[in-house]
């Protein structure tokens, strides 16, 4: 084209041509609730269709750019596993394709849906996972691959439809806080659930929050909100929930408290004065020292 527009000539004469800045690579780690109790009691949500939106987001992402890369995470009640890069890659020369798909694209999709599926599928009753268990994994794997590739951009999105475990908030919040010191953040979609925890780690981090009560537009909501780099995200009107709950979340009764009583040893959250000792850590309380709680 230059030599149809001598425009670029023009400007390096003069002093003023600046060569095209390239994008840092950008990481997408990707955190998807497979507690199947959570997606059953979503009215109108498939989560195959659900999954087919994160596929779309996933593969813009990746075409944005060579040096683009994702990851993704499942975690149900048997705890969180890596999706997908797998450790055991089946070579690109291996995978048989559908129609004109990229052929990367189609190897993604293929092992990501496939994986998630499995862990859909598996019988996890009275058992919940912590969200802080898939952010910590997910926070490690980031951080190596930014240590390993110097200048890439690492953020995480979680998909949820579960709310988070009341005893966990001390780790879920040390995660949340982790993130926020490496400047990675922590976008959140919530399907379903509680969302105080939610919406502190995407106000802390400086992710995007979004509530979606109905899954018409999902692709939408992922393409004009998540796929967008948080640089980008201050010079637009997006639509995300500006008021957040900071309030914490009883240990017991999973109830949100204003005024409440915290254990001096593992910080558990009461709404109610403990009976002697604590509930959690089980550490017995001087008798003189509980009448002062209230």
């Amino acid at each position: 084209m230059d030599g149809v527009d001598d425009t670029s000539a023009v400007l390096q004469a003069a002093g003023l041509h600046q060569p095209p800045v390239e994008e840092a690579p950008s990481l997408l780690c990707v955190i998807i609730d497979t507690h199947a109790e959570g997606w059953h009691k979503l009215e109108g949500w498939s989560f195959k269709e659900t999954m087919a939106s994160v596929m779309v987001l996933l593969n813009a992402h990746m075409a944005l750019s060579n040096a683009n890369d994702v990851a993704v995470l499942g975690f149900n009640g048997m705890g969180p596993r890596m999706v997908y890069p797998q450790k055991e890659d089946a070579p690109l020369s291996d995978v048989k394709l559908e129609g004109t798909m990229y052929r990367q694209f189609h190897k993604m999709d293929k092992t990501v849906l496939a994986a998630l599926a499995t862990q859909l599928q598996e019988t996890t009753v009275n058992k919940h996972c912590s969200i802080s268990a898939p952010l910590t994994l997910a926070l490690c794997y980031t951080q190596r691959i930014m240590r390993q590739r110097p200048g890439t951009r690492g953020r995480i999105l979680l998909v949820s439809v579960t709310g988070d475990v009341p005893s966990k908030y001390i780790s879920t919040m040390n995660s949340i806080f982790a993130a926020q010191k490496a400047h990675i953040p922590i976008d959140v979609c919530k399907l379903g659930g509680e969302k105080t925890n939610l919406q502190q780690a995407a106000d802390f981090t400086g992710g995007a929050y979004i509530d979606i009560a109905h899954p018409r537009g999902l692709v939408q909501y992922f393409m004009s909100t998540f796929l967008i780099d948080p640089a980008t995200r201050q010079m637009l009107n997006q639509a995300t929930q500006p008021e957040v709950d900071f309030r914490a979340v009883c240990f017991l009764t999973k109830e949100v408290v204003e005024i409440g009583h915290v254990c001096s040893v593992c910080l558990c959250i009461m709404k109610d004065e403990p009976d002697g000792s604590c509930p959690i850590c089980h550490t017995v309380f001087e008798s003189t020292q509980l009448p002062s709680f209230t």
